[in-house]
């Protein structure tokens, strides 16, 4: 076995709890994500004299999110909000000119920013340790959020900078295709043997690191796909002890 020297990881309930910054929404009064896109969306084709009831709209949208949906379990390709928004004109049968296609990519890619979701309970501080022992990098599927702006979110709750990131927007393949995997690798100048990934799926995380000759770890603190997984995968449900455990392998 070689020495571990870096570590990678997934950042959707891994990192950060997905869907917690709707709980800060509530708080504040606000509307989901979700329905904040609706609303966007139709203000948005209401001032280019599109008519479109809302319940239609709803409808389309829901069913734009299910092929992106497919598309990402099934092809392992991630779809951008942009790519979401031009698939819903091509629904609606209507068109927007590019700078009301922006407004909307700009909007639905910053609103995590905007309200951010909370981190894993103890997963800044045991990432700021051990990123003083190893290399750290991201593995990551992105949605509406693009890469570059998820590192601008990992940055403003407070975890290490990292010194390398795949994310599946920038990549073009999503987890567990090997290119992600491949692509952090390179990055980190490292050999496959040499990284431990962790994350909380084991399809996309665990099979896809083991695949590709990493090491992996899922992370069951969030949601738990432990009794999915093959017999002998490493878990963990709390990230004191995983960095416990990570550390004390050097």
């Amino acid at each position: 076995m070689q020495t571990i020297r870096a570590i990678t990881f997934d950042v959707w309930d891994t990192l950060i709890v997905n869907g917690s910054d709707d709980l800060e929404r509530r708080r504040l009064g606000l509307p989901s994500k979700g329905e904040e896109r609706l609303d966007l969306l139709l203000a948005e084709l209401e001032a280019h004299g599109h008519r479109v009831p809302a319940s239609r709209l709803a409808d389309s949208w829901a069913a734009v999110q299910d092929e992106a949906d497919h598309s990402w379990s099934v092809e392992h390709v991630t779809w951008s909000s942009r790519d979401r928004v031009r698939r819903l004109l091509e629904w609606l049968g209507l068109d927007l000119d590019r700078g009301a296609q922006d407004r909307l990519v700009e909007a639905f890619s910053r609103m995590e920013l905007e309200v951010p979701p909370c981190a894993v309970p103890g997963a800044v501080a045991s990432v700021r340790r051990l990123g003083a022992e190893f290399a750290l990098g991201l593995v990551s599927d992105t949605f509406f959020t693009p890469g570059s702006l998820l590192l601008d979110l990992l940055g403003a709750l407070g975890f290490a900078p990292f010194q390398a990131a795949a994310f599946s927007d920038q990549i073009g393949r999503a987890k567990p295709h090997p290119k992600m995997f491949e692509a952090i690798c390179h990055q980190l100048d490292l050999s496959p043997g040499e990284v431990v990934h962790i994350g909380d799926r084991c399809r996309m995380d665990v099979a896809g690191a083991w695949e590709f000759g990493m090491e992996a770890v899922l992370f069951t603190g969030v949601r738990d796909e432990g009794p999915q997984c093959p017999e002998g995968v490493t878990t963990c449900s709390a990230w004191a002890s995983l960095a416990d455990q990570l550390l004390g392998s050097r």
